[in-house]
């Protein structure tokens, strides 16, 4: 499945520190091989809607939108970040 990223994200992408960079782009690659690859703890976050979190590494996450032919990434950041952001979205 194809994915697009939202101006927020590319933002939150360019402001991560350059290993982290790095390292998303190795989960992202993992994910577009492989959705179900342990070491991404790819899952649904949301009850209301389709909104799903990867694991960027140790310390940070990515939070993605199902659309009917794409995944939308909207954010990315810190664990301590994301946290937060989920208690918003649930």
């Amino acid at each position: 499945m194809k994915s697009k990223s939202t101006k927020q994200f590319r933002a939150l992408f360019a402001h991560l520190p350059q290993d982290v960079q790095l390292v998303a782009h190795r989960a992202y690659e993992q994910f577009r091989a492989d959705p179900s690859y342990p070491g991404l703890d790819f899952k649904q976050v949301s009850r209301k809607g389709p909104t799903y979190s990867a694991r960027v590494g140790i310390h940070y996450h990515a939070l993605a939108v199902r659309k009917e032919a794409y995944w939308l990434r909207f954010w990315i950041g810190p664990h301590a970040e994301y946290d937060r952001l989920l208690q918003q979205i649930q």
